[in-house]
């Protein structure tokens, strides 16, 4: 769908949409997600580097957000800001960057190889760690 007809649609109606699951992400999120601030759930995925910028200025204004979900290629750690989201009770990311601050990660058929390994012990303030199903692709996992 083009961003003239999200902004159509937006405009009449959708401003008070609480929930939007598994979206693709697109050029509609530079002129359309930063004004449903009625969002309490979002699911976004196919997120790449060329959303970030739309990302990060629509996200803030999404106050009201209790679960937020991104799938894609990039998400880079400076989107979880925390204190942009008061009432957010769950999260989740699929991609190749953590937010810094995570305190719990499930990895599922992830295939993680050994560079992955450090970012994990990069990763400060983890407290719970689930490794499930083919977590990791490799014979030997050294951690230190």
């Amino acid at each position: 769908m083009s961003p003239q007809k999200w902004s159509q649609m937006v405009e009449a109606g959708l401003r008070n949409l609480q929930a939007l699951k598994v979206i693709w992400a697109g050029s509609w999120i530079d002129s359309c997600l930063g004004i449903l601030t009625s969002l309490q759930e979002l699911e976004l995925t196919g997120v790449d580097g060329c959303h970030h910028r739309a990302l990060s200025s629509s996200l803030p204004k999404l106050s009201l957000l209790k679960k937020l979900s991104l799938d894609g290629w990039s998400i880079p750690a400076y989107l979880w800001t925390p204190s942009s989201f008061p009432f957010l009770e769950q999260r989740s990311s699929y991609g190749d960057q953590w937010p810094p601050n995570l305190t719990e990660l499930t990895l599922w058929r992830t295939k993680l190889n050994r560079n992955w390994i450090v970012a994990l012990e990069n990763l400060r303030e983890l407290t719970y760690l689930y490794l499930g199903l083919l977590f990791y692709k490799g014979n030997e996992m050294i951690c230190t």
